[in-house]
């Protein structure tokens, strides 16, 4: 098969969608089917999936023009169609971030979640309008549909039922040699100035979906003597609307704020943590709990959502929004080290299931569907 693979969404620091892209990117060439990739940068064919150094510059600089953000990468996706150049028959076009950059007969996307449907609040209005644009035509011409968990599967075919027979379930994965329990790294918790201190962690965005709002309230709810000696470690950028937060990740309460953390240090900074608390109310996966639970840290999370899917029963769960309930699982995994410890060893068998070998080897058997 000849695939051209898109390549719009990665550049660095890598988060969410660009993670997925860059790992699959990675990992199809050794697929035996694949043979040809290539890849697709601002409407034109590329050999690496890398994103020019100044490339970079210019996201890093779109990033700080908060509101107006959608509006520049509408005005980018829409300068790629533009100069879009042909692609050869034969070739299969995966577009990794829902909506392709350009048209092509042969085409596969990629949806991660439907929250621009199910809560458009938690978007910018640009966004939310520019998916409900595209999306549904993008869908309706794609010969192949991937989705990144049976909880996105569920939700694209109650709102699209017609889609069942192009849509398979190609979950996210975890790469098993960066993420394991052995990641502990004494060196680069020191520099984020953690050495010797217990933690609990979040790892995300910070924005109101992710409800780290509801991880400060739980924090602020546990008695004295197990907060004392003890951190409450949130590591990750401002997203939208998240300036409200900014004096209680500031505040001396225990609370240590890393903002984002480099992907080199993550898998050391999962490990050494406690847990990990990660109690969003939507995501079509959350990969955050699935590399958590490789390097063998218990997770709490939401139930019934994407995370507890991945989860499964190697998870402690929460209803969303429960700031009661989450606080009193917190305490609960605490004061139970046995429970964490057989949390521990479930997860790192769960996790092992989660590659991204096996992400590549999914999203094959479904190119091989419209070739």
């Amino acid at each position: 098969m000849h695939i051209i693979f898109s390549a719009n969404c990665i550049s660095h620091p890598l988060t969410g969608i660009g993670r997925y892209a860059a790992e699959l990117a990675a990992n199809l060439p050794a697929q035996p089917d694949v043979a040809s990739l290539e890849f697709l940068r601002g409407g034109k064919r590329v050999s690496s999936a890398e994103p020019p150094a100044m490339e970079n510059q210019a996201r890093a600089l779109a990033a700080r023009l908060g509101p107006l953000r959608s509006v520049a990468r509408q005005a980018k996706f829409w300068l790629d169609r533009m100069r879009a150049e042909r692609l050869p028959a034969d070739a299969i076009l995966h577009e990794p971030n829902y909506i392709p950059s350009q048209l092509h007969g042969r085409t596969v996307i990629t949806v991660h979640d439907l929250s621009h449907l199910r809560h458009p609040e938690w978007h910018p209005a640009e966004r939310v309008r520019f998916l409900n644009r595209y999306l549904r035509p993008a869908l309706e011409r794609a010969a192949g549909i991937a989705v990144v968990s049976e909880f996105t599967r569920r939700e694209l075919l109650d709102w699209q039922p017609g889609l069942e027979s192009r849509v398979r379930v190609t979950p996210n994965g975890v790469d098993l040699v960066r993420y394991q329990p052995s990641a502990a790294d004494p060196a680069a918790l020191r520099s984020l100035g953690l050495a010797d201190t217990p933690y609990i962690l979040y790892v995300g965005t910070i924005e109101p979906r992710k409800r780290v709002v509801d991880v400060l309230d739980a924090w602020a709810r546990l008695p004295s003597a197990l907060k004392e000696g003890r951190r409450l470690v949130v590591a990750g950028k401002l997203g939208w609307l998240s300036d409200e937060l900014l004096p209680r990740l500031s505040a001396d309460d225990g609370v240590l704020w890393l903002r984002y953390v480099d992907e080199a240090a993550l898998p050391a900074l999962l490990q050494g943590a406690q847990m990990l608390v990660y109690p969003s109310s939507y995501e079509g996966f959350g990969l955050p709990v699935l590399e958590a639970m490789a390097v063998g840290t218990p997770v709490i999370t939401t139930a019934n959502s994407a995370m507890s899917e991945v989860g499964h029963d190697c998870v402690l769960t929460c209803q969303a929004g429960a700031v009661e309930e989450l606080s009193d699982v917190i305490c609960k995994l605490l004061e139970s080290p046995e429970l964490g410890l057989a949390l521990s060893k479930a997860a790192l068998l769960r996790a092992s299931t989660y590659t991204w070998q096996a992400c590549a080897h999914e999203t094959v058997e479904l190119y091989k569907t419209v070739s």
